[in-house]
């Protein structure tokens, strides 16, 4: 009959793996077979990666608390698969984080006097300032993870608005790559009212709010921040119709309803 062959032929077969040789063999195939999973792996992990980013933007596009809370998390599981999403989940963080102090800020005159209204406006200034800090960290690993990634400069053009940083030097490139992108602008016009609620100041982030609804036009922060500055200036009609609207694309959007509560003569 014959020696007998082995079951595998080639060099890999004929390499006895106690040997030199053989170690050598073994670790090509062990290489290869990393290799090939990399390969078939890398694609689900990105298909599945955008699914929930795609997930997450639908729910902060809505920009009440619970789907800003729904955002962030979707964004981090996203991020675990494909880290360039940790950027937008800084984003979510913040803008969740900002809509709390603001409603906290225009809640201070009520509280006086109203224990209730007191404990409320606590837990929002508490509440925002963790989730604003929280984000801020977010941005700032995510800047430094990919310095040149739209969504991570977005995120700390939003934070240094909400920290008395410097927006400007990160809003900028951010402009500069992405023309006309909703979610700068909306962080462009935070940035506008952070060195002082002027006139002109106004002027500017309603621009700038204008422009974010052109691109997004479901974007609803973009609408909520621009009825916000409306009642700023004491022009209830315009926060009013502004502020109907949000109600009645997201009857579940609780920082519209408030200052809603405040437009009443």
């Amino acid at each position: 009959m014959g020696p007998l062959r082995p079951a595998i032929y080639g060099p890999v077969a004929r390499q006895n793996p106690f040997t030199r040789g053989g170690a050598v063999a073994i670790a090509l195939l062990a290489v290869a077979a990393a290799v090939a999973m990399l390969v078939f792996g890398w694609p689900r992990s990105w298909r599945a990666a955008g699914a929930r980013a795609e997930e997450a933007m639908q729910a902060l596009l809505l920009d009440d608390d619970k789907s800003l809370e729904q955002a962030a998390a979707l964004f981090g599981e996203a991020a675990r698969l494909a880290p360039a999403y940790e950027g937008d989940r800084a984003l979510a963080l913040l803008l969740r984080g900002s809509a709390q102090q603001d409603l906290a800020e225009r809640l201070e005159p009520l509280s006086r006097g109203n224990p209730a209204v007191g404990a409320e406006r606590e837990t929002l200034l508490r509440e925002g300032a963790r989730l604003v800090q929280e984000g801020t960290a977010a941005a700032q690993a995510s800047v430094a993870r990919g310095p040149d990634e739209v969504s991570a400069l977005r995120a700390m053009g939003l934070a240094a608005a909400l920290t008395s940083g410097n927006p400007a030097r990160w809003l900028e490139r951010a402009e500069r790559q992405a023309p006309g992108d909703p979610l700068v602008a909306v962080a462009r016009a935070a940035a506008e009212l952070g060195g002082g609620r002027s006139g002109e100041a106004q002027d500017r982030a309603l621009a700038a709010l204008s422009a974010a609804r052109a691109a997004q036009p479901g974007l609803l922060r973009a609408q909520v921040d621009a009825a916000a500055i409306a009642l700023d200036r004491a022009d209830l009609a315009s926060a009013r119709q502004g502020l109907q609207g949000v109600v009645g694309a997201n009857p579940m959007h609780e920082r519209a309803k408030r200052l809603l509560s405040l437009t009443q003569p």
